[in-house]
């Protein structure tokens, strides 16, 4: 039976760190000059001490992102673009719907107009990307899904996130990321769920008061980036693991005190499913547990048992973390 193919390497130097995960995973076999690769990070906001938070254009002027940590870091962006150029790729773009501001200040806050700059590659506002409506495969919650174009006309579709718990999700990795992130804010409103500010169609059913909960996590979520997933699916997942981001303790509340841990890892792989399962591992979490990993592998989109799963590199039993979740999640850990 073929396994899944993840890379786990530890390390300090960014650049080192992405050209191993990917050698280690088997990537450079995809790289093509002629494709068009889109890279979507994990820009969801501005961070809570930026400059940029008392901008108008972060809604509703609520400060709720964490440190760095929560969010993609341009030097991570920066290493993955030159090693894709140095293995052939031409035709890169950056593509981001943030939820927690304009994506064009996210991209400002964190960097990235400056990595754009430097190489010379677009960076692309999902959220107000032109859109068509594609039917979701075998729904879940979704009948359709309002898909960015520019997504679907991709060859190669890249997601980096970084490793961080999530109260209602109890993890926010790969999947996650391109579940909630890749649908534009134009039809589904402030972060996805209409919070304040409404779209053009009906907001994702999430987040929601009274919304049935498992083990600690919103179903209608996990539902949700299950569909989106599934509807449009990336390619490769990396995850950075240079810092961890958890609750200082057990936390009561979703928007507990968090601290960001150095941990110098980064996690890959061409099985979004894999990889998010195997961070799940490394964080001390039972990703069997976590209920969008679970339902994404019950409707085919990767693996998740670690008897399907090969890591190459690091071993990582060695490598457990002990990541605090909410009080309610404390059923998940490993």
């Amino acid at each position: 039976m073929t396994k899944s193919l993840v890379a786990v390497v530890r390390g300090e130097d960014p650049c080192d760190l992405v050209r191993n995960s990917l050698r280690l995973a088997d990537v450079r076999r995809l790289i093509k000059p002629e494709q068009k690769i889109l890279i979507k990070p994990n820009l969801v906001g501005v961070s809570c001490d930026s400059p940029y938070l008392k901008s108008e254009a972060v809604y509703l002027g609520v400060p709720w992102i964490g440190p760095v940590g929560y969010m993609t870091r341009s030097h991570v962006a920066d290493a993955l673009v030159r090693v894709l150029k140095d293995w052939g790729a031409k035709h890169i773009v950056i593509a981001e719907g943030s939820g927690g501001c304009e994506t064009t200040v996210a991209f400002k806050a964190s960097g990235f107009d400056e990595l754009a700059a430097y190489h010379g590659i677009d960076l692309i506002d999902l959220n107000h990307a032109e859109a068509v409506k594609v039917q979701t495969p075998s729904s879940s919650i979704l009948e359709y899904v309002w898909i960015p174009k520019i997504v679907l006309e991709s060859d190669l579709l890249i997601d980096v996130t970084t490793l961080k718990v999530h109260g209602r999700t109890a993890v926010s990795l790969c999947l996650k990321n391109w579940g909630i992130g890749i649908p534009p804010a134009a039809y589904y409103g402030f972060d996805k769920s209409g919070s304040g500010i409404k779209g053009l169609d009906e907001s994702l059913p999430i987040h929601r008061k009274g919304e049935k909960q498992i083990w600690g996590q919103e179903l209608a979520v996990a539902k949700v980036i299950a569909d989106v997933c599934k509807t449009v699916t990336p390619h490769l997942g990396i995850v950075d693991a240079t810092t961890t981001v958890h609750y200082a303790e057990p936390a009561n509340k979703i928007m507990g005190k968090t601290i960001v841990q150095r941990t110098d890892l980064m996690i890959a792989g061409t099985d979004i499913a894999a990889v998010d399962a195997t961070t799940c591992r490394i964080a001390g979490i039972d990703p069997e547990k976590v209920l969008h990993v679970k339902l994404a592998a019950e409707q085919n989109l990767g693996v998740i048992n670690s008897s399907r799963i090969e890591i190459r590199g690091e071993a990582i039993q060695a490598l457990r973390l002990k990541c605090n979740v909410l009080s309610s999640q404390k059923e998940i850990l490993l």
